[in-house]
């Protein structure tokens, strides 16, 4: 059986587009649970509870030490590996901001001071720091929705 959630694409995860008949649903009349999509495969909970039961009878019959978290790390490596990897990117470019604003206030007090014409070199030099900064802010609201917990 196959749902509207594995047939989503991965542009369609990460901006709620797959949600949005349930919300035009939603704003015709009352949603109520026919009118909600089937979880995906992957996301079934009896199966991933099956997996996760395998593996920690592995973890405990070799005898190591914490078994369970043995367990959820062999079963949900990938996902989780996933998700740090992007934790990690997002804190080392929420590292530049500073940077980025030390040069937004060069360029910002460059036009301030009795020069009347700037470079094309610091105006560029300004630009792409302030379009640098937009894109990050940008950035982290989008990563901050999609790996919250």
């Amino acid at each position: 059986m196959s749902s509207s959630c594995d047939k989503a694409t991965w542009l369609s995860y990460l901006t709620y587009g797959w949600i949005n008949p349930l919300v035009e649903t939603g704003v015709e009349r009352q949603v109520d649970l026919a009118d909600t999509p089937d979880l995906a495969e992957i996301d079934d909970t009896a199966a991933n509870a099956h997996r996760l039961s395998v593996n920690l009878e592995v973890q405990e019959r070799a005898g190591k030490t914490h078994p369970l978290l043995r367990a959820v790390v062999a079963t949900y490596w990938y996902p989780l590996m996933f998700l740090q990897a992007f934790r990690i990117i997002e804190w080392s470019l929420a590292l530049m901001n500073p940077l980025l604003l030390q040069r937004v206030l060069v360029f910002q007090e460059a036009q301030n001071d009795d020069k009347l014409l700037l470079t094309s070199e610091e105006v560029s030099s300004g630009m792409t720091a302030v379009s640098a900064m937009i894109f990050l802010g940008l950035f982290s609201i989008f990563f901050g929705s999609q790996l919250a917990f």
